[in-house]
């Protein structure tokens, strides 16, 4: 697939289509079908790399951040913003909120209906000089057992309660950035990647 003039920086495949979303340091938003013909025309973000992009759990709504800090969910306007780049974003089971990470060192919660924070950001421990942020949400049960993982260049994952912010367990093992972080389907397991090789 050909569209983006620079480095194509996040994807996401809608499963019920088939159909890919691809964000690029060109500040465009690509839609393909799977055999790579283009969908409509692209959409842009006025000149600002887009390093993240995550559809909601029923692909009716796609969220994107920007390396000048804002939000923009794919039909609606600017968000609040952070005081740095937006480097990762995941929605909520329920779609009925988004989390995302940037490289101010919070990670920051949003109503996807106002584009507003839903509670204080949380102002993590990882290292930021460097770094980049991955997050993902983890649902146990009730919405008091909402965590929320992270993962940094500072080698290290970190496990957050989402109610209050405080950091719960931090995992070591990496040698270098971890670069990805996902949860097994049953939540059991954090499977992570790094380029420590």
């Amino acid at each position: 697939m050909e569209g983006h003039s620079e480095c194509t920086w996040s994807l996401a495949y809608l499963g019920t289509s088939g159909d890919i979303m691809s964000t690029s340091g060109d500040s465009s938003i690509c839609q393909w079908k799977r055999d790579g013909e283009p969908i409509g025309k692209p959409l842009s973000d006025n000149g600002r790399a887009i390093p993240s992009m995550v559809v909601s759990p029923g692909e009716m709504m796609a969220i994107c951040g920007s390396v000048d800090g804002r939000l923009r969910l794919m039909i609606g306007d600017l968000w609040e913003r952070h005081n740095a780049a937006v480097r990762c974003l995941d929605w909520s089971r329920n779609s009925l909120e988004i989390a995302n990470g940037s490289q101010d060192g919070t990670i920051r919660r949003w109503n996807p209906d106002t584009g507003r924070q839903i509670a204080s950001p949380i102002k993590t421990s990882h290292r930021w000089e460097r770094s980049n942020l991955y997050i993902l949400y983890m649902v146990k049960g009730r919405i008091a057992h909402v965590h929320i993982l992270s993962a940094s260049l500072d080698e290290t994952i970190r496990k957050w309660r989402a109610i209050d912010g405080q950091e719960l367990i931090a995992l070591r093992g990496h040698t270098y950035s971890v670069r990805s972080i996902c949860l097994t389907p049953n939540e059991s397991y954090t499977v992570s990647g790094s380029i420590d090789y």
